[in-house]
């Protein structure tokens, strides 16, 4: 991204960049929340990158993080569907019916 600093109407220093460099912020933008979201189960608050670059960065991590999760619920599925079933045995009780065992 090529941009620039320029001071504004309000004195503050700005970015100034293309209409096509604030389409590519705001794609990734939206790509990056959506990704937070799909990992943290909520929008992302306070911080935001700044640059294309920055995005990437985070898109990738969080990308990463997330295929991690996908790979780590596989196999717990996997365990959970080759566990062998309990299967309850009968006990041998000293008795042969509940009046014997309280004397009756």
């Amino acid at each position: 991204m090529n941009a620039e600093l320029a001071r504004g109407k309000d004195n503050m220093i700005h970015t100034v960049i293309t209409k096509e460099e604030h389409h590519e912020l705001c794609v990734l933008g939206g790509t990056y929340s959506d990704l937070y979201k799909d990992l943290y189960g909520m929008r992302p608050r306070g911080f935001y990158p700044s640059t294309v670059e920055e995005y990437k960065l985070e898109i990738s991590r969080i990308a990463n993080e997330l295929s991690m999760e996908i790979e780590s619920e596989r196999k717990r599925k996997e365990r959970i569907k080759n566990r062998k079933p309990y299967v309850s045995r009968p006990i041998n009780y000293p008795f042969k019916d509940l009046n014997e065992l309280i004397g009756g």
